[in-house]
């Protein structure tokens, strides 16, 4: 509690038990510029933290090597934080609705240069969550689970996604995932393939503003079912100059549903046994 200017570096943490924590900061003070760095943490409890950090700012997690095996499990939980940063760490996610970094009602959090393999079905590797004015690029991100996503935005506002490589396979996993955020999230240039069934590359859902441009989106031909951009009660968004090549056995390059006030243009979309919109 009320603990800043820490380094904490090259310790190994094996979280065994249920609702266990390896590094937890926690104050109503606020806690700040702690670096957690090239530690290895084993979380095989369920509901169980790798790093815990509660109202803090201006904290480092670089270049730590987590795997997460226990159930609604996480590496790093974020609330309530501001100005942090997490880049070059190795997430593993195997646990049921595991996730890699979880971040709740935080603000200007980068996420960056991260590699990420999820196959625990319900695994979200990046979950933003009432989260605002976030930069999340140049991750690595690669989900098999069922029922997954690889980023997942929800009622988060004005972050920005940019630059990372997803990809997609097994059934029912989404790419990038923006749910009811009423002010725009921007997804720019981002690469994303897709294997398997009933997936989509980027999903806007009850969202507002907000843009999808510039990404590259790719369903082999082993899939099914597969959307490269999937919009449905959405409103007054930009999708433009994306590159989305469905040759699956079924599905649509650009699928809309009760939108409205959409900018679609200077799109390139090739598809094959399916739709292009």
């Amino acid at each position: 509690t009320r603990s800043s200017f820490n380094e904490i570096r090259n310790n190994t943490f094996n979280l065994l038990t249920n609702y266990s924590t390896g590094v937890g900061f926690r104050s109503i003070y606020g806690i700040y510029n702690n670096t957690l760095t090239e530690n290895t943490l084993i979380v095989s409890g369920n509901i169980s933290y790798g790093f815990n950090l509660i109202n803090s700012s201006n904290n480092i997690i670089s270049g730590n090597n987590i795997t997460v095996s226990g159930v609604s499990s996480f590496a790093i939980y974020d609330t309530d934080s501001r100005n942090s940063s997490a880049y070059y760490n190795t997430f593993y996610l195997t646990g049921t609705s595991s996730r890699a970094i979880y971040a709740y009602r935080d603000k200007n959090f980068t996420i960056r240069n991260n590699n990420i393999t999820a196959t625990g079905s319900s695994a979200i590797p990046l979950y933003i969550y009432y989260s605002n004015s976030s930069s999340i690029y140049n991750n690595s991100v690669s989900v098999s689970g069922s029922g997954a996503y690889g980023i997942y935005l929800y009622r988060s506002e004005y972050n920005s996604v940019t630059q990372n490589n997803l990809n997609i396979s097994g059934n029912n996993p989404d790419g990038i995932y923006n749910y009811n955020s009423l002010f725009g999230n921007f997804i720019d240039r981002n690469t994303i393939f897709i294997s398997g069934s009933s997936n989509a590359g980027i999903y806007f859902s009850d969202s507002y503003s907000g843009s999808a441009s510039n990404n590259i989106i790719n369903a082999n031909a082993s899939s099914s079912s597969s959307y490269g951009l999937y919009f449905v009660r959405s409103y007054n968004s930009n999708v433009s100059s994306n590159d989305v090549r469905i040759m699956s056995i079924s599905g649509y390059s650009l699928y809309l549903s009760r939108v409205q006030n959409l900018t679609i243009e200077n799109n390139n979309l090739t598809c094959k046994n399916s739709y292009a919109v």
